[in-house]
């Protein structure tokens, strides 16, 4: 497995890939196109996906915390209101029960570099289908009573991320050509200057070096949690 440092790389340029699975695996099989446990309601044929550059990285985080937040909480008293309405993002006791499962689950995954090749491993402006899907959610309940709650929770789970009107992908959730994998060859595990390589890490980083905090709508509570668990200085500035 090739290594890099994210230190050496284009951040706003690079491909980020994150991923659970072992090295040796990623060794022999490479990235193989599939449908993730957690994208089975979303998606319908098997890709990888990736992010575009150090923005696309944190969009994305932003909105798997907020995904995680409905994930955790969606059977507790009045969710639905507290969930459609933004209430939840003012819920600490909520908010750490999330905060708590995406800081364990961030650090049993690693952050890899695709080379990929527009046009040969992806189309830039391919469709997205969780998008798709919330947008027909819409289209077909508009002139009915039908209250189209798919298009609704992806609206407040996507806010300000995605051009609503548009189905292809963004920068921060793009995805192979369907049922196109990656070879080893294309893939290179991304570490620090000390050789940690888990996601948490990796993704604190990129957050030092963003500019525009003020974009992410959860994810600066949780960079001050993780601080908080690691004991060092707050980076949220």
């Amino acid at each position: 497995m090739k290594k890099i440092t994210l230190s050496s790389l284009d951040i706003d340029n690079t491909l980020f890939h994150f991923d659970v699975r072992d090295i040796s695996f990623i060794e022999e099989n490479g990235f193989p196109a599939n449908i993730g446990r957690d994208s089975k309601n979303a998606e319908t044929t098997p890709k990888v996906f990736f992010s575009k550059g150090i923005k696309g990285v944190l969009e994305l985080i932003d909105v798997w915390i907020i995904w995680r937040m409905n994930r955790d909480h969606q059977n507790s008293d009045n969710w639905t209101k507290e969930f459609l309405s933004g209430e939840y993002l003012k819920n600490e006791e909520k908010k750490e029960i999330t905060f708590n499962n995406m800081y364990e689950w961030l650090s049993q995954r690693r952050y890899y570099k695709l080379d990929l090749i527009e046009g040969i491993d992806y189309l830039k402006n391919d469709i997205d289908e969780a998008k798709q899907s919330a947008l027909d959610d819409k289209s077909k309940k508009e002139n009915t009573k039908e209250i189209p709650w798919k298009f609704l929770f992806a609206y407040e789970m996507y806010k300000g991320k995605i051009n609503h009107n548009d189905a292809s992908m963004e920068d921060w959730n793009m995805h192979t050509i369907t049922g196109h994998g990656i070879s080893t060859n294309k893939i290179s595990l991304i570490q620090d200057e000390n050789g940690k390589d888990d996601a948490l890490t990796i993704i604190e980083l990129l957050y030092q070096q963003y500019q525009n905090k003020e974009e992410f709508r959860i994810l600066n509570s949780f960079m001050e949690y993780c601080q908080s668990r690691r004991n060092i200085p707050s980076i949220h500035r």
